[in-house]
């Protein structure tokens, strides 16, 4: 508590410190605009020899103070739009991995009393408790390799190859044997293939966690409004789907209709941006259907 504290005075302090000198800028230029002013007309009711030099000089004194500050209003209210701004992303984002950090804890923990319960009764362990730690170890897996990607996401960019979809879905139905994966077709896509198989995965495992399913169906399609890309829905047999679509995939939203950080959809919109493409969801009174909008390839 006394560190979000200290955080927050530190904060507090910043935004006074820029609001005080925008405060301190903006009445220092509109002193030297007034001042100026006032005198540029003192003298024009003096007439003397070279007066006319002297009045422009002064005109242009006044405007130059117009310019100087209108540019520190301009130029203070950005400073502190954009300081306001990143205060807010760096207190979502302190929230985000504060849900992250006690999901993933709670991951371990229940890893490892599975682990300790095995070990101490000395007995073989069951085909349903190997499927309980594989898929606990999957979902450990996948929460580290989306906060990788969360704190690499200001720098990454996509490494665009030509590769064919089968073959990101074959290596994703690998980490869950026993989920049924279908696919209508096939079809050659241009994109980072490591974005891509990121952005499968997060979808798979939310659909296994939090709707129950155990099988998921691809259907591949051409795009209706873009002829170069391809679009991809992702439906499964899972429980329906009752909150709201919108929210998403979007910055920091961790806690709604679904139990988890919100972490894996945020990436996969995230990744699949940076890949030209598109992900949103739908509901048509069932399960959650994800779709992607991506760019064709060609061998």
């Amino acid at each position: 508590m006394s560190l979000v504290f200290a955080k927050s005075s530190l904060k507090n302090k910043k935004a006074m410190i820029a609001v005080v000198w925008f405060l301190f800028t903006t009445a220092l230029g509109t002193w030297w605009v007034y001042f100026s002013y006032r005198q540029y007309e003192s003298l024009r009711q003096t007439v003397w020899e070279n007066s006319e030099n002297v009045l422009n000089y002064q005109k242009m004194l006044v405007q130059e103070g117009l310019v100087f500050l209108i540019l520190v209003i301009l130029g203070g209210g950005a400073l502190i739009f954009y300081f306001l701004k990143e205060s807010q992303m760096l207190q979502e984002r302190e929230a985000f991995f504060a849900a992250f950090t006690h999901d993933l804890k709670t991951t371990i923990a229940t890893h490892r009393l599975s682990l300790e319960n095995s070990i101490q009764v000395h007995r073989a362990i069951t085909p349903s408790e190997y499927k309980k730690m594989f898929s606990e170890s999957q979902a450990l897996g996948l929460k580290l390799e989306n906060a990788l990607m969360l704190s690499q996401s200001e720098r990454t960019f996509g490494f665009f190859t030509h590769f064919k979809f089968s073959e990101v879905v074959s290596s994703v139905k690998r980490m869950w044997p026993e989920l049924e994966v279908s696919i209508n077709k096939d079809v050659v896509l241009h994109a980072d293939k490591v974005f891509l198989t990121s952005v499968l995965m997060n979808l798979f495992q939310n659909a296994i966690q939090h709707a129950q399913a155990n099988a998921i169906q691809l259907v591949v399609s051409d795009h209706k409004t873009q002829k170069h890309k391809a679009q991809i829905e992702i439906s499964s047999n899972g429980a329906d789907f009752e909150g709201e679509t919108n929210p998403l995939g979007r910055a920091h939203y961790y806690r709604g209709v679904y139990r988890g950080s919100g972490l894996g959809l945020y990436i996969s919109k995230n990744l699949m941006q940076k890949i030209n493409g598109n992900l949103s969801f739908h509901k048509n009174q069932g399960p959650l259907t994800a779709v992607i909008d991506i760019e064709k390839g060609a061998f």
